[in-house]
């Protein structure tokens, strides 16, 4: 049995997706033990034994009580979010080496522009996610020319920026990039 089985029954669990077989077992037990009753968190625990997440302080209180286990990591919803903004990155730095489309590069100048990550940290966290898949120097070519990127019209995260706003952006987060180690 798959952790996504537990799922199908209850999907207000994990509203975000109906594809429930895609989702892994760590989703799934970390939606049943954040927003699951206490015949849920039976399930999930009958299925994997001391399950390892990310869970609200509460819910970590409640668990590490019940289960006789010292003191849990708690994680703050911020973050979770700061995760999220790191791997939609590094998501998007990826896919822009390979096929990347208009909305990618959005969303790496929406990042970098107000200052959340720059360049350097991007590379650190796609390379530690895709290893020798990603390639930085080919990610800083295709930031700094975008003339094969088809620009679309679209309002994305509230921004309208044109191709060559875009491309003077990067070239300027480029430059602040050294050489020296």
């Amino acid at each position: 049995m798959k952790a996504s089985n537990i799922i199908k029954n209850k999907p207000y669990l994990i509203w975000y997706t109906k594809n429930y077989d895609s989702l892994s077992d760590e989703s799934v037990i970390e939606a049943v033990i954040n927003y699951g009753d206490w015949e849920d968190w039976r399930q999930v625990f009958n299925y994997c034994g001391k399950a390892k997440s990310q869970f609200r302080k509460g819910t970590l209180n409640l668990i590490s009580l019940l289960l006789n286990i010292g003191e849990l990591k708690y994680k703050t919803r911020g973050d979770m979010i700061i995760n999220d903004i790191k791997n939609k990155a590094a998501k998007n730095a990826y896919k822009i080496i390979y096929d990347g489309t208009y909305k990618d590069y959005l969303n790496i100048y929406q990042t970098l522009k107000i200052g959340f990550l720059n360049l350097e940290d991007i590379r650190k966290i796609t390379e530690g996610k895709y290893k020798s898949e990603f390639n930085f120097r080919i990610l800083l070519e295709k930031l700094i020319d975008l003339e094969d990127i088809k620009e679309t019209k679209t309002n994305h995260l509230g921004i309208k920026i044109s191709k060559e706003e875009l491309e003077e952006f990067f070239k300027k987060e480029v430059k602040k990039l050294s050489l020296a180690k």
